[in-house]
């Protein structure tokens, strides 16, 4: 640890009610991976934030859904939800809230899966969070082990690097492409397709959306969007 941060350990992740969705006969399951859930020293070293269950992340999600930015409405969201809507076939700017066949209806965020790269964060004087090269290289295990679970066939990787994908310093797209057993692409954003016991993966690396993917009119959304959409028909087997 550096002088001043604290570690925030123990933050599970989100599994949405409608994660396994079946598109046209097939499966759709979409796992966003980011960084960290947070914390601050400015929240008393992460209060609130730290062994964080399953439902209380679940909770996390829902007060994500609607409200004023900058909060529970950050940009980290409003960029997730951009792309989930692409990956489940809808225009950028449409409702997120679905209607399916079937009468049920959810948000976007139900039909995810939100995991952290890594279990903890280290916390100091804002609330993003922090994971360094040790705490992403022993938390991968259990990233393998989750992706393997949960057997997606889109997975977003929220945070490449250019030091990472040269093969200098860790990141969220480095640790997820090394769970997968592929090599981190060297540009970005990416699509890497690659096939697990389960059926074709379509792996998206990206820069994380809180800079810079958070608008429809950003100029690296514009180079995102597409990719996207190749993502969906991979996963589908429509490429």
């Amino acid at each position: 640890m550096r002088p001043g941060e604290v570690l925030v350990e123990g933050q599970l992740s989100h599994i949405g009610s409608m994660f396994d969705l079946v598109d046209d006969g097939r499966p759709l399951r979409v796992l966003i991976v980011s960084k960290q859930v947070g914390g601050s020293l400015a929240d008393g070293g992460g209060r609130g934030h730290e062994h964080v269950t399953i439902e209380e992340r679940r909770t996390q999600v829902d007060s994500a859904k609607s409200g004023a930015r900058p909060h529970p409405r950050t940009n980290h969201m409003v960029g997730t939800e951009l792309a989930l809507k692409v990956l489940l076939g809808l225009s950028a700017d449409a409702n997120p809230n679905l209607t399916f066949t079937d009468g049920r209806r959810a948000h976007v965020f139900d039909c995810m899966a939100l995991i952290n790269a890594t279990l903890c964060s280290r916390a100091s004087g804002d609330a993003s969070g922090q994971g360094s090269d040790r705490m992403f290289e022993l938390c991968r295990p259990h990233l393998a082990e989750s992706i393997r679970i949960l057997e997606p066939t889109v997975v977003v990787a929220q945070g490449w690097t250019k030091q990472s994908a040269g093969g200098s310093g860790m990141s969220v797209a480095s640790t997820v492409a090394r769970a997968l057993g592929v090599r981190i692409p060297s540009s970005d954003p990416a699509l890497t397709e690659l096939r697990k016991e389960w059926g074709p993966v379509a792996l998206v690396t990206a820069y994380h959306p809180a800079r810079h993917w958070f608008s429809t009119s950003s100029p690296y959304w514009k180079r995102l969007e597409p990719v996207l959409r190749e993502a969906r028909s991979v996963a589908l087997g429509r490429s």
